[in-house]
């Protein structure tokens, strides 16, 4: 039994030496990889690290140097040489105010190369160019009037709205807004108020009007945009006000109407006539029911 026993170990050593190690390792072909820090970046300077890896036909670390292009945007070197492990690096940045073609760009490639022995070898990778107000624009609170009934009209909570703020990760961005619409006003309790119609936490009084919010998730902070001093109202008001707001590359913000009692006040200026927001559809016909759209003013990085 024992030559039987040698002969099964000997056997199983080969397998291993196939599946595990490779007996006689099949001849490789020299590679060079790009690598991004970040996969975004903002136009208003962000920027990202191209990591180059190159390794020879047998697997061994690079040697010489990796050329990098790109066609929009700036690039903190174009002939870098390996290190001892075979890696290059570079920054890149598609800022609009050193590239004015940045302002429009969505992407770029960036090409590197590298001269191996065999010959030169490329690879691509792409970045994402963002604006980070981007997604914001144009948003709107709306709840449409469904039936008249005096001076209100039935209507239901619509469903809410929400975005990522894109970006250079690790980024916050102060975003000015403009609000423009017609609404009904409510009370707020507690937090922080500007005097007029913004409101900055705190919670609506339960007394059945409206509620406009604005919530950020980074850093995280609740805004009201129908603040007044009394709901025992049955007009509206046109609002047109501009706020800066700090936003953080990949907050998500949503924005929330809730109509409380199935009902709201008609779209009138309290003399039985309809407002109308010059320059915001679905001007110049009076919108059927209350809104708020939002609009991107500036957007500036946090330093």
């Amino acid at each position: 039994m024992r030559p039987f026993g040698n002969v099964r170990l000997q056997a199983f050593r080969a397998i291993a030496c196939l599946s595990v190690f490779g007996c006689s390792p099949a001849p490789s072909t020299p590679t060079l990889e790009l690598l991004l820090s970040a996969k975004d970046i903002d136009r208003l300077g962000g920027t990202t690290t191209i990591q180059a890896i190159a390794t020879d036909g047998a697997g061994n670390v690079g040697q010489g140097h990796v050329t990098f292009s790109v066609a929009t945007g700036q690039l903190s070197g174009t002939e870098v040489e390996l290190d001892p492990y075979g890696k290059a690096r570079v920054q890149y940045s598609c800022a609009q105010v050193a590239d004015p073609t940045c302002a429009s760009a969505t992407s770029a490639q960036i090409e590197g190369t590298w001269n191996a022995a065999s010959g030169p070898i490329a690879s691509r990778v792409g970045v994402g160019v963002v604006d980070p107000g981007a997604s914001l624009s144009k948003l709107r609170w709306a709840i449409p009037c469904q039936a008249t009934n005096g001076t209100g009209c039935n209507c239901v909570d619509p469903a809410p709205v929400s975005t990522i703020i894109r970006g250079t990760a690790g980024i916050s961005y102060d975003v000015t807004l403009r609000f423009r619409g017609v609404i009904e006003q409510q009370v707020y309790v507690g937090g922080t108020n500007d005097g007029a119609f913004w409101q900055i936490g705190g919670a609506p009084f339960n007394d059945g009007h409206n509620v406009y919010r604005l919530q950020v998730s980074s850093p995280a902070q609740t805004f009201y945009l129908n603040r007044g001093v009394s709901s025992n109202s049955t007009r509206c008001w046109p609002v047109d006000y501009t706020k800066t707001l700090r936003l953080a590359a990949g907050a998500t913000v949503t924005l929330t109407a809730q109509v409380i009692d199935g009902a709201e006040i008609t779209n009138n200026d309290g003399a039985n006539a309809p407002l109308v927001i010059h320059d915001v559809p679905p001007a110049p016909e009076a919108y059927n029911g209350q809104f708020i759209q939002m609009d991107v003013v500036d957007v500036a990085r946090v330093p």
